[in-house]
C-alpha cells in the first residue's frame, strides 16, 4: 500500500506572519482614511468658495445694472447669517465708496462664512461703477 505524501510546502501561515500582515493593513487603511477625510474637507471648502463667489457676483451684477443715482449703500443693506435664502451660512456686505475719480463708485461686496474648524473665510469682489 502506497502512504499519501502531505506536501511540505502547506503549512500555513504563522501567528507572526497573520499579525504582522493585520498591522501593515491597520497602517495603510488608517492612511487612507486621512486622506478621505483631507478630501472631504478640500471639498467642502471648495463648495463654500463657489457659492461665496456665486454670492458676490450676484450681487455685482445686480449693481451694474442698477441706475447710477440708486448705487448707494442704504440701498444694499446687511445679509447677516441665516437672512439670505438657500445661504443661510453666508453673510454680504457692500461697501460703495465714491472714487476712483469724478462719477466713479467703487463697490466691493464681501462674502463671508465659517468653516467647521470655525476659521472665518472671506471672498471679495470689486468692480467700478461710471456714470
Amino acid at each position: 500500500m502506497r502512504s499519501t505524501k502531505i506536501w511540505k510546502g502547506n503549512r500555513g501561515f504563522t501567528l507572526i506572519e497573520a499579525l504582522i500582515t493585520t498591522m501593515l493593513l491597520s497602517v495603510a487603511f488608517l492612511g487612507m482614511a486621512a486622506m478621505t477625510m483631507g478630501s472631504i474637507r478640500g471639498l467642502a471648502f471648495s463648495d463654500n468658495l463657489t457659492r461665496a463667489t456665486t454670492l458676490a457676483k450676484e450681487r455685482i451684477e445686480q449693481i451694474e445694472h442698477a441706475d447710477y443715482a440708486t448705487v448707494i449703500n442704504a440701498n444694499y443693506p446687511l445679509e447677516d447669517y441665516g437672512t439670505i435664502a438657500g445661504y443661510e451660512p453666508f453673510q454680504r456686505v457692500v461697501q460703495i465708496t465714491d472714487g476712483p475719480e469724478a462719477n466713479m463708485k467703487t463697490v466691493t461686496v464681501t462674502v463671508s462664512w465659517r468653516e467647521q474648524s470655525e476659521s472665518l473665510k472671506n471672498v471679495f469682489l470689486a468692480t467700478i461703477i461710471a456714470l
